[in-house]
């Protein structure tokens, strides 16, 4: 993955995840941190910094089983870059075992990183 392109699309992701929540869209909010997480899951600080936010999300949303869930992954997340032991696509939050790969996720181009659009008409090139 282009390293550049990579935190463009994190910090992508992070501001709808930002933007989302404040504006009360809570699921959207958390499909973007899961996005972000997806996106970062190989960068250390990447990494740390989604569990983090979405430890804050938890927090917030007095959510007892989300904020564990994220205490549990950020003791992990050192020593899965460690090993080398990433779930592949995991999204990041407390909906998938930790420990689990996951399919890419349908509403990201996997070369682009670009959100797709399902409404949208293909363009020719």
């Amino acid at each position: 993955m282009n390293p550049a392109l990579q935190h463009q699309a994190f910090d992508r992701e992070m501001s709808f995840a930002r933007a989302a929540l404040a504006n009360g869209d809570t699921a959207q909010g958390w499909r973007a941190l899961e996005l972000a997480h997806v996106i970062g899951q190989s960068r250390f600080l990447l990494h740390l910094r989604v569990h983090m936010a979405m430890l804050g999300v938890a927090v917030r949303h007095n959510d007892l089983k989300e904020t564990g869930a994220q205490l549990l992954r950020l003791a992990l997340v050192p020593l899965g870059h460690m090993l080398g032991r990433l779930p592949a696509f995991n999204p990041g939050s407390g909906r998938v075992s930790a420990l689990s790969p996951a399919d890419w996720p349908g509403e990201l181009d996997p070369h682009s990183l670009e959100r797709i659009d399902p409404s949208a008409s293909p363009r020719r090139c």
